[in-house]
């Protein structure tokens, strides 16, 4: 079956998109990083209530401004193991939703003639292996790889989320921890 007689539903990709634009918009309107402290002084708690959506939608796109830049602000704000539970459920959510859309994706979509272009190794790969699921995300775009790619395999979603949470504790840490001084070079 030829892409041009599959019926492409474009639902997935268009909240997708409208999740990119909502978080470019947040991001221009906050504007200068540094002004990120200035509304946790000025509107505490209620700062959170939009800086961890900001940081799930900034985590869905690929934005020129990072997520770590808004998990940063996070835990300036609320300490460190605060701010680590805070970034890290942003990040959560945002691995959880593209996941889901990947899934959703991929199921409007035959994907065998796709996957059958793929070296042999890569048809082989296994996406729900542990050392996929935590380790690829500590990579530059492994985020996005690995959520994206176990919505398409449909990895069992508890498998994934299980796995998921272990990936993105460390990088929340260390986010957090940077972010409170606790390395000091």
């Amino acid at each position: 079956m030829s892409l041009e007689t599959q019926t492409i539903r474009f639902g997935p990709l268009l909240a997708l998109l409208g999740l990119a634009i909502s978080g470019f918009v947040m991001a221009l309107a906050i504007g200068d990083p540094d002004r990120l402290t200035d509304l946790s002084h000025e509107y505490g708690w209620r700062a959170t209530l939009v800086l961890v959506p900001l940081q799930t939608l900034i985590s869905l796109t690929l934005s020129p401004l990072p997520s770590d830049v808004i998990g940063f602000a996070i835990a300036l704000m609320h300490g460190f193991w605060t701010g680590t539970a805070l970034i890290w459920l942003g990040w959560m959510v945002a691995a959880w939703i593209q996941y889901r859309l990947a899934e959703r994706a991929a199921s409007d979509i035959a994907l065998a003639p796709w996957t059958a272009r793929l070296p042999k190794r890569l048809q082989r790969l296994d996406v729900g292996h542990p050392v996929f699921q935590i380790c690829v995300r500590w990579f530059p775009m492994g985020p996005h790889i690995v959520n994206t790619a176990s919505g398409i395999q449909k990895v069992p979603q508890k498998r994934f989320l299980l796995f998921a949470a272990l990936g993105i504790l460390p990088v929340a840490l260390l986010i957090s921890a940077l972010a409170n001084g606790l390395f000091l070079f």
